[in-house]
């Protein structure tokens, strides 16, 4: 899948929610999406619990600065039928 830069905004708050808005172009629907919900970081984990979501979803994360996130994420769903692993980075 190609590299699309300024195509997901990513925001998380003090209080353990965040929220990921996808741009049109690199939805899976053609529409704007957002996924949001709660969040905890330990050591260097991020664990996400997406609203209305049936996966679980943690992130390594790699590198955190002032300007830049990157974190490779596991995603499975509770049936455990597949496995998806990806490496996001962020620049702010």
């Amino acid at each position: 899948m190609p590299v699309v830069p300024n195509t997901v905004k990513l925001t998380y708050t003090a209080s353990g929610t965040y929220a990921a808005v996808f741009d049109k172009s690199v939805s899976g629907t053609g529409a704007t999406e957002t996924n949001a919900g709660n969040y905890v970081y330990a050591g260097n984990i991020i664990t996400y619990s997406r609203t209305g979501s049936t996966s679980t979803s943690t992130s390594r994360v790699d590198v955190l600065t002032s300007t830049d996130l990157t974190h490779v994420t596991t995603t499975e769903p509770l049936d455990h039928s597949y496995v998806s692993v990806t490496t996001n980075q962020y620049t702010r």
